[in-house]
């Protein structure tokens, strides 16, 4: 009934008596939307079950914490990181009032919020609270758990982001031993994904190569796993072809990369088309584009790059990006230091560098890498 309602459109709750259980009606309800895609509607009925479970049960309970952290992932979902990392909070620490740390609520809250602040650049923060709660995990549920897993994979992602590629790795190896009981392809098809850019970040190309090999022969299963949710099995595939691209664009093999980057953006189209706020995916394909592009016509992809840095400046959620920035700064003051523009290039990798800075280690290669360019930079004018 609920599908086919979905499709229609046609689907309302009806009026009923206020009841202790009339905000699980919307929360199914939300869930119904976030699966078919339509956002705005998933957040709106999210937000109509808060109302309701505040006003039946009481604003500070657990009913109200579990409708706000589903409300916030969507949000998230939509590209509105600031409301949805204010709500993410709210909801954490409306569980760490009501049943404590230690309880599956909040370790599963706070783990959501870790991946929020990873997907939006936030690394630093994200670290401490995914960590503590992966080794609560593995003390409390042991490694075969799905949030267990999930927890480590996460982890795995920010020690990656970091600069930590010993820790990553580790991580990533973990999550492809776990699993035996109960098989999970998406967890090892990310876990393979995320070995794959490792050891291409280490310039280690043949284990990058055999890493997404064995992320793409796990696809079948993860289409079966995901049969019934194809925004999330599209976004699987999506990934593959961007780590496509991305070693293609390494080893400057131009067929290989156009042909991965025009499916990336086919199958990223959709997402695009539901999911406008969030400029994440649209905006790492145009650094790709330009990547591409300068393989040929290095002052087009400058334009290119100019350009995407003057709309990520202009986005009401800039300051949730701070990854992209650094790396389409890092491209711009390449190419306009190539061409002999060292004081414009020398300043955009002195704000790649500060980014850089925010984002990871002191001992990660990428920060590193940025800060020796920075060094050799002439020094700019006092005042």
């Amino acid at each position: 009934m609920c599908e086919s309602a979905l499709s229609s459109g046609s689907f309302a709750l009806r009026p009923l008596p206020a009841d202790e259980r009339l905000h699980e009606a919307y929360y199914s309800l939300g869930r119904a939307y976030e699966t078919a895609g339509r956002l705005a509607e998933a957040e709106r009925t999210f937000a109509e079950g808060i109302a309701v479970a505040s006003k039946v049960l009481g604003p500070d309970t657990t009913a109200v914490a579990g409708g706000t952290q589903m409300r916030a992932r969507v949000l998230g979902l939509m590209g509105r990181f600031t409301e949805a990392e204010a709500s993410m909070s709210g909801a954490v620490e409306m569980f760490r009032t009501r049943v404590g740390d230690q309880h599956r609520y909040f370790i599963d809250a706070s783990i959501e919020h870790g991946d929020l602040l990873e997907r939006f650049g936030q690394w630093q923060r994200a670290e401490p609270i995914v960590r503590d709660g992966a080794e609560f995990l593995r003390r409390t549920r042991g490694t075969e758990h799905s949030l267990s897993i999930r927890s480590r994979l996460l982890l795995a992602r920010l020690h990656q982001n970091a600069g930590d590629f010993a820790q990553a790795e580790r991580a990533y190896l973990e999550v492809l031993a776990s699993g035996s009981g109960v098989p999970r392809p998406s967890r090892h098809f990310s876990a393979h994904l995320g070995l794959a850019s490792l050891a291409l970040q280490r310039g280690d190309d043949s284990a990058a190569a055999a890493s997404r090999n064995n992320a793409r022969n796990l696809l079948p299963e993860v289409r079966t796993q995901l049969g019934d949710l194809p925004d999330e099995l599209r976004r699987f595939e999506t990934r593959l072809a961007l780590a496509e691209a991305e070693a293609a664009a390494d080893a400057r093999d131009q067929a290989s990369f156009r042909v991965a980057l025009d499916t990336a953006a086919r199958l990223g189209e959709a997402d695009r088309n539901t999911n406008a706020g969030d400029r994440q995916l649209a905006w790492r394909l145009r650094i790709l584009e330009a990547r591409w592009l300068a393989m040929q016509d290095a002052p087009a992809a400058l334009t290119m790059i100019d350009t995407l840095l003057r709309e990520i400046e202009q986005h009401p959620e800039r300051n949730a990006y701070p990854h992209l920035r650094a790396d389409a700064l890092a491209l711009q003051a390449a190419w306009l230091n190539t061409a002999g523009n060292l004081g414009p290039g020398c300043k955009s990798l002195r704000e790649a560098a500060r980014l850089q800075a925010t984002l990871r280690r002191e001992t990660a290669p990428q920060r590193l890498t940025i800060e020796r360019q920075v060094r050799s930079c002439p020094q700019p004018p006092a005042g």
